[in-house]
């Protein structure tokens, strides 16, 4: 809804899971890869998924 208000809705998204340095069970970012094979596990506090992120903004964003 919030995308489409903003005119948005057509766009690609990036689905971010942030905080994964908090999470100790490895199984469940395996399933998060698994149910979610696009999106990006990582952490903004070590690091870990912030390249791969930036990679992917740079290949979704209009050309100026």
């Amino acid at each position: 809804k919030q995308l489409a208000a903003l005119g948005c809705a057509d766009r690609e998204t990036i689905l971010f899971f942030n905080k994964a340095d908090r999470c100790a069970d490895d199984t469940v970012i395996a399933r998060l890869h698994n149910r979610y094979p696009r999106a990006i596990v990582g952490s903004a506090v070590n690091g870990t998924g912030c390249d791969e992120l930036k990679t992917r903004i740079r290949e979704i964003m209009p050309r100026a």
